[in-house]
């Protein structure tokens, strides 16, 4: 069983590799609670209600809309969250992702940590700036758990 994971694994490192694959870096937004007060003290208005803030990926060109959204779902680093990075959507996995005349369906599953009243509209936030750098994106909508909207995931 190991040994067919790995082939499996050696032989997909190889098709990528050789189809010439190029990468891009992309924008993932997590919240950061200290720079957004420290933004609101210092009277920036983007920072208010609700700010998020990018950290940078690698990501496969082919893929990067779906990778960025992945990496969302990862969390920050270790290195990032020592430095004060957090995200609500860990724990969650993504079950689809559809793209359609600029509108990104985000069908997502798993637990949903709400901690706090700002916190549905910073996964909002998260989830759009995430996806708004791709130019064919206009819209976001995130489906959990089967709900459209947040309010009825409490």
């Amino acid at each position: 069983m190991i040994r067919t994971v790995i082939v499996i694994c050696l032989v997909s490192w190889a098709g990528a590799a050789s189809s010439g694959q190029t990468t891009r870096l992309v924008h993932v937004y997590f919240q950061h609670t200290q720079r957004e007060l420290q933004d609101q003290s210092a009277g920036d208005s983007s920072a208010f209600p609700v700010a998020v803030y990018p950290v940078e990926r690698t990501v496969e060109t082919r893929f990067a809309v779906r990778q960025a959204l992945h990496q969302l779902l990862l969390g920050p680093t270790p290195a990032e969250r020592d430095s004060g990075y957090t995200s609500g959507f860990e724990g969650l996995k993504l079950i689809r992702l559809t793209i359609h005349q600029g509108r990104a369906i985000v069908h997502l599953r798993g637990p949903l940590k709400l901690e706090g009243v700002l916190s549905e509209p910073r996964l909002r936030r998260q989830a759009e700036r995430t996806l708004f750098q791709f130019r064919r994106i206009q819209k976001v909508v995130l489906m959990i758990n089967g709900r459209r909207t947040f309010n009825d995931l409490r």
